[in-house]
């Protein structure tokens, strides 16, 4: 591509590349000065020009400029950045992009969905290529020479500050609880019961939950321990549905993923025939005596949601074993006061020490540092009917493999 292509009245130069970061610059880039979080892109324009940069983006002044090079000057080189990389990475055929900000088990939910119908990629809120734009734009450019069709992206409290979102075109951005003023531009996917509909633009927004006002509306919800089943009306026309996810709050998961699909032209009804084969990231293991949960919560809200749905189809003892390390020390103390509210016993993984005195006394509480034998402790503790709850990725494999390990010696 060439350079007067992107820019009317620039000179007619063939640009090999874009770059944010010096090292990466070669011969016939543009480079993009940006100011970072701990670094400053201006700083590296020299460096940047050395390595074969022949235009460079910026915003603050230049005191020296070199010949041949050219200085396009502009108040928010990010904009610029955009709109240069949709430019150079012209897409025959655009992924439809999803962004999820918050309620990631909507995002893991999406993708297991979307993933039967069509080859899907998913992103999540840690990952580098979210970083700028280009990074991304660059990954969007090359899994569509994969044939991926749908890209998932969780959206991060750090995306939004760091303005990045507005460079970032959705197709839809599911939300419960982002301002009008950082969401500018994109169509949004609401949860209406969390929300006041007066704080959003009529012609912005899609809604489900159980109001009357939803769109997609959610109705007459029946929770089971092995199943969950309630009606979706959708322009007058009622579903009954029948799925393998748990609790309420993965009935609302899984609405928002069907109205995502229906949004990109999938019919309901052929949506529906895949419901069956969805398993959520809160599963029941089934056995004889013990209800055993596992889930891989990573926020307070999450851990509430599992706490509530055990309360709702079990009267008898909770008993948890969960990790603190991905918790801050306030959202620790958060956790705390939740577990005391429901759990009659919490086996932790690592040291409590910073948080003991929060813990209620009527509460058990032990310290396993092995997470396989936490697990071991918490199902010896059970009587009939108890739940043991793991808050642990690997935690469904272990717990079978224990439970396994208890009928064999039963057996002898």
């Amino acid at each position: 591509m060439y350079l007067n292509k992107l820019f009317k009245e620039a000179p007619k130069i063939k640009i090999n590349g874009l770059a944010t970061k010096s090292d990466e610059v070669k011969h016939g880039f543009i480079y993009f000065a940006l100011d970072g979080i701990k670094v400053d892109g201006h700083d590296y324009i020299d460096d940047a020009i050395n390595r074969g940069a022949v235009v460079i983006v910026y915003k603050k002044e230049i005191n020296k400029k070199k010949n041949k090079i050219v200085y396009i000057q502009c108040d928010h080189p990010e904009k610029i950045l955009n709109y240069v990389v949709k430019n150079y990475y012209s897409l025959d055929r655009p992924i439809f992009t999803v962004g999820v900000f918050k309620n990631f088990s909507v995002a893991k939910t999406l993708y297991t969905l979307t993933g039967i119908l069509e080859k899907t990629v998913y992103i999540d809120e840690s990952s580098e290529k979210l970083e700028n734009t280009l990074v991304l734009q660059e990954e969007v450019y090359n899994l569509t020479k994969k044939d991926v069709t749908s890209l998932i992206i969780e959206v991060s409290e750090k995306l939004i500050n760091h303005s990045k979102l507005a460079l970032v075109n959705f197709d839809v951005l599911i939300s419960d609880d982002i301002e009008m003023n950082t969401i500018k531009n994109q169509r949004l996917l609401i949860n209406v019961d969390e929300n006041s509909l007066e704080k959003f633009d009529s012609d912005k927004y899609i809604t489900y939950g159980k109001s009357e006002k939803a769109k997609y509306r959610i109705s007459d919800v029946r929770v089971f321990q092995d199943y969950s089943q309630f009606d979706l009306c959708i322009n007058n026309q009622k579903y009954t549905i029948t799925t393998k996810l748990l609790g309420e709050h993965s009935v609302y998961d899984l609405v928002a993923s069907i109205a995502v699909l229906h949004i990109k032209g999938y019919a309901i009804e052929h949506i529906l025939q895949h419901i069956p084969k969805i398993k959520g990231q809160l599963r029941k293991i089934n056995h004889s005596e013990i209800n055993l949960i596992v889930d891989e919560c990573t926020t307070i809200s999450e851990v509430e949601k599992v706490l509530k749905f055990v309360t709702a189809t079990t009267k008898n003892k909770i008993i948890l074993v969960t990790s603190l390390e991905q918790f801050s020390y306030t959202n620790k103390v958060e956790l705390i006061r939740l577990l005391n509210e429901y759990c009659h016993q919490i086996i932790f993984t690592e040291e409590i020490t910073e948080i003991k005195k929060e813990i209620d006394n009527r509460t058990v509480v032990l310290k396993v540092e092995d997470i396989q034998e936490a697990i071991r402790v918490a199902i010896n503790n059970t009587q009939k009917n108890d739940t043991v709850i793991v808050l642990n990725e690997s935690g469904e494999e272990i717990a079978l493999k224990i439970l396994e390990e208890r009928e064999l010696e039963d057996e002898l």
